[in-house]
């Protein structure tokens, strides 16, 4: 099954990422860099902005720590930051996980 063309219909990005290298298993329309512990730069092939975008993480595999909880912040049209942490007040962890960002306003 292929992938829609980036910027076509409502997709606009996706990754599976492997939290202990940074590599993205399959990226299409970005690229995936970590920068710390728990922390991940998507670099998108074409930018989009805050108010026009939906963002949606998933956990991989087995999960085994409890309440962890994933944000996503628009640090630019074209950068975003995935962080992930464990527990309060939030301790940075890697976790493998999934990330895909749709355009809610198709066209725009």
């Amino acid at each position: 099954m292929s992938s829609p063309p980036i910027g076509s219909s409502f997709f606009h990005c996706g990754a599976a990422v492997d939290s202990a290298t940074g590599n993205p298993v399959v990226a299409n329309g970005c690229t995936v860099v970590k920068t710390a512990v728990g922390v991940f730069t998507l670099t998108l092939e074409q930018g989009i902005d805050a108010l026009e975008a939906v963002a949606t993480i998933g956990f991989l595999g087995p999960l085994s720590i409890g309440d962890i909880a994933a944000t996503l912040v628009h640090t630019s049209d074209t950068v975003k930051t995935v962080s992930i942490f464990v527990g309060n007040p939030g301790i940075a962890t890697d976790q493998d996980f999934n990330v895909t960002i749709e355009r809610i306003r198709p066209g725009a």
